[in-house]
C-alpha cells in the first residue's frame, strides 16, 4: 500500500533516502509507526494530531510484526 504523493514529494523522499524506487527499504527501523485514521481535528496532544482512530505498527529490522487499530490517542497518559 503507497500513500498517494506528488512526482516532486516522491523524488524528495527518494533522494532524501539515497534510493532510486520505491518501496524503500527499511531494515535499520525497529519501533513503532503510529498513524492516525480518519478526520483530524485541530487539537494536538503531546506534539500529535489528534485522529478518530489510530493504526499502529509494531516494526523489527524494517518488517511488520503486527499491527492494531485502537481510539484512544497512543500517547494519552491517565491522570
Amino acid at each position: 500500500m503507497y500513500a498517494e504523493a506528488s512526482d516532486e514529494a516522491k523524488a524528495l523522499i527518494l533522494k532524501a533516502a539515497g534510493a532510486t524506487k520505491f518501496p524503500i527499504p527499511a531494515d535499520w527501523f525497529s519501533g513503532e509507526l503510529i498513524v492516525g485514521v480518519g478526520e483530524g481535528s485541530r487539537g494536538v496532544l503531546h506534539g500529535y494530531g489528534i485522529f478518530e482512530s489510530y493504526k499502529i505498527f509494531v516494526i523489527e529490522k524494517g518488517s511488520v510484526q503486527f499491527e492494531r487499530q485502537q481510539k484512544e490517542h497512543p500517547l494519552h497518559i491517565n491522570s
